[in-house]
């Protein structure tokens, strides 16, 4: 019996619903995750009933939550009755554009369909809204932490380290905290990232921050001057096709890798070429 042919990938768009409780702060929190992809019809969203990410950023305050739910579920709405008004990318963006309460909508941005919609729905949302304490396996693990903070806290490199650096990321427009930086003419974001164990969901997962770190690259900060991404990658399972293919993808976005079982080599290029940080 012949094994039936995989449909080849196709290209799919997806926006982060995002919890702003201040919009002069333009401090927000991922609850939910839309996902378009017209060669297969699929226009849906997936909201998390977990508010633990909210609490843990803006605290346990006094927030109406049962009105959050009500502004989620219209949100839901809003996307399922106009469907045939929001067949593609460009409406889908004004669709976004519109959303500026406290519920509001990134712009899309580009992904690969390998698998379903469906699936990479559930995908988007394990990776990019559910909380930590649920998802262990997409949080880079206590050991790669440990281990760079004790390398960076070494005396010839503490001085040429910076710690939870923030930076505005154009294409998210939302602020992202990165754990260390260097500079050597750019500063260099260094950020540990877990990757899954599915060759599908390394892609996906290095396309992401292949984005992120093109629009990092591309525009310099006001303060620091110009960026780039480094990552220091940890594989669940040394497969070296995957290792290979993300550092294609970051690659060709202007994103450096490093895997964590070369975390000294970092050290040494950051001994060599790092710039003493100022008084």
């Amino acid at each position: 019996m012949n094994n039936p042919i995989p449909a080849p990938p196709t290209r799919g768009y997806y926006s982060l619903v995002q919890y702003c409780p201040d919009t002069s702060r333009l401090e927000v929190a991922n609850i939910g995750v839309v996902l378009f992809c017209a060669d297969h019809d699929f226009l849906q969203a997936r909201m998390t009933s977990n508010h633990s990410r909210i609490n843990k950023m803006f605290g346990r305050g006094k927030r109406d939550l049962a009105r959050l739910k009500v502004i989620k579920d219209g949100l839901e709405s809003k996307l399922e009755s106009g469907r045939r008004d929001l067949q593609g990318l460009e409406q889908l963006e004004r669709f976004a554009s519109l959303q500026v309460n406290n519920l509001q909508m990134t712009k899309f941005m580009p992904c690969r369909i390998t698998t379903t919609p469906a699936r990479e729905l559930q995908d988007l949302f394990d990776q990019l809204v559910q909380p930590e304490s649920e998802l262990q396996a997409n949080s880079p693990s206590d050991d790669l932490k440990c281990r760079m903070d004790t390398m960076f806290n070494q005396p010839d490199l503490r001085g040429l380290v910076r710690r939870n650096i923030t930076v505005s990321v154009p294409i998210l427009q939302r602020e992202q905290e990165v754990p260390y930086a260097y500079q050597n003419g750019r500063l260099n974001l260094i950020a540990p990232l877990q990757f899954p164990k599915r060759t599908n969901s390394v892609e996906d997962k290095a396309a992401r921050f292949a984005v992120e770190g093109k629009s990092l690259f591309d525009n310099p900060h006001p303060k620091y001057g110009e960026l780039q991404m480094l990552i220091v990658g940890a594989f669940p399972e040394t497969k070296k096709s995957d290792i290979e293919t993300a550092r294609r993808i970051l690659d060709s976005h202007q994103v450096r890798l490093i895997t964590s079982d070369n975390l000294v080599e970092l050290g040494d290029e950051i001994r060599k070429h790092g710039h003493p940080l100022e008084a």
